[in-house]
């Protein structure tokens, strides 16, 4: 009877063991995700607000403020930097805060509009670098017979082009996204309930990967 009770103690000690290891299991993955999405993503998301302001700052202070410095080049590296400020001006710290506080309490019209800017600032980005390769490919092979092409007010047209042209394009995610309610939070994500919003974020997202392997 002793041998039972002994080995009934046993084995409820092992028991209460085994559910403290699980219990403290739980409790230090759910710190870590803690100071993971509270602290470490808005730390490294506002670093790289801070840099990018800084380092794009410059560069359009230098090319706008210097008139020797606005070389045909220099201007499509004027607009990597123009875009990428409006990148980084407003994704990464909504980006930040949506991380630590699982919560979207800014409205739909912003919601829309931050993916939004998402895929216009990488696609301009994309394509001004096409632009920039190109552009040193007639400078470098074809020099003499593209002179007459490669001047600031036809780069300022091509500029432009690409942002009106990235602007309509990208035109369906403003309709593919919005505030969705799942369980008790309020979140900024795609819509995609519907098919036809699905195809729309699917050929968006293909035409990009696809002009970045190009």
């Amino acid at each position: 009877m002793a041998d039972t009770s002994e080995a009934t103690s046993l084995s409820s000690t092992s028991t209460n063991d085994s559910n403290r290891t699980m219990t403290g299991s739980v409790d230090d993955d759910a710190m870590f995700l803690m100071v993971l999405k509270c602290i470490v993503v808005p730390v490294l998301f506002g670093l790289i607000t801070v840099v990018g302001l800084t380092g794009n700052g410059l560069v359009i202070y230098v090319i706008v403020t210097k008139p020797r410095m606005r070389t045909v080049i220099n201007l499509l590296l004027l607009n990597l930097a123009i875009a990428d400020v409006c990148f980084v001006i407003v994704i990464p710290p909504f980006t930040a805060y949506m991380e630590a506080t699982s919560s979207w309490p800014f409205g739909e019209v912003p919601c829309r509009l931050l993916h939004y800017l998402v895929n216009v600032t990488a696609y301009v980005t994309v394509y001004t670098l096409v632009l920039i390769a190109a552009l040193r490919y007639a400078t470098i092979v074809h020099s003499t017979s593209t002179v007459q092409y490669r001047t600031r007010r036809n780069v300022m047209l091509a500029v432009a082009a690409i942002w009106v042209l990235m602007l309509l394009v990208n035109s369906p995610i403003l309709a593919s996204y919005g505030v969705v309610y799942e369980d008790e939070y309020v979140i900024c994500d795609i819509k995609a309930n519907s098919p036809s919003i699905q195809r729309q974020v699917h050929c968006i997202v293909m035409l990009y990967l696809h002009s970045s392997e190009t």
